[in-house]
């Protein structure tokens, strides 16, 4: 899956550690991804990683009310059928 960001191999050493992460913790919210990367990437970046993953069937997220905003969880994989 490198490169999905726009076919450039660089992209590919992150998608690798979002999508290891995933794995192994099963699932990630948005601050757990953003420490994942020890907060050095902006918002912005990441919200592209997930979106590639996503893309791609390797990743998907749901919704979950927080009581303020609704949080994201990501989860590896596509989305189970309903």
């Amino acid at each position: 899956w490198s490169g999905s960001l726009g076919g450039v191999d660089e992209n590919s050493e992150e998608e690798n550690k979002l999508l290891r992460g995933l794995v192994r913790s099963r699932q990630l919210t948005d601050s757990e991804i953003s420490r994942l990367f020890g907060g050095n990437l902006t918002s912005k970046y990441l919200n592209q990683l997930k979106a590639g993953l996503e893309r791609q069937g390797l990743a998907h997220h749901t919704t979950e009310p927080t009581g303020g905003r609704p949080g994201r969880i990501w989860k590896p994989g596509p989305p189970l059928p309903n």
